[in-house]
């Protein structure tokens, strides 16, 4: 499953290179990094070890993800709209009923672990 806001996609800070996050697993485009970095010897010097070390590079795409979407990884924070028992209720917007309060939907499969989507406070009404 990939993460919302593109999945794994990666943008090399030393030269713009894009990767697609949802067109492999996240070692595809690690790999499609590597192979970029190796392309450009002038900017990544075979020296810099750890720019070619598939390893290295996953934690440089978690470390992206982890900078605009911290609540995926543990010990992130919050996922907007998520909040606990009898704290204030998320806000994600109108609804048709025109009330903004929301409840989240949790995933029957997994036994409650993820959000599929919300429930409107007012009417019950269903989105993802």
């Amino acid at each position: 499953m990939f993460p919302p806001g593109g999945g794994f996609s990666f943008i090399d800070a030393k030269t713009g290179f894009r990767v697609n996050g949802l067109e492999g697993t996240i070692e595809q485009t690690a790999q499609k990094v590597v192979d970029h970095r190796r392309a450009n010897p002038n900017v990544y010097p075979p020296s810099e070890v750890n720019a070619f070390e598939l390893g290295a590079v996953i934690q440089e795409i978690f470390k992206q993800k982890f900078a605009s979407m911290p609540w995926l990884f543990e010990g992130g924070g919050e996922q907007p709209g998520f909040y606990e028992t009898g704290s204030k209720p998320a806000v994600l917007g109108h609804c048709i009923c025109g009330e903004t309060a929301v409840e989240p939907i949790y995933c029957p499969g997994c036994g409650g672990q993820r959000i599929t989507g919300y429930r409107c406070i007012a009417c019950k009404a269903e989105r993802s």
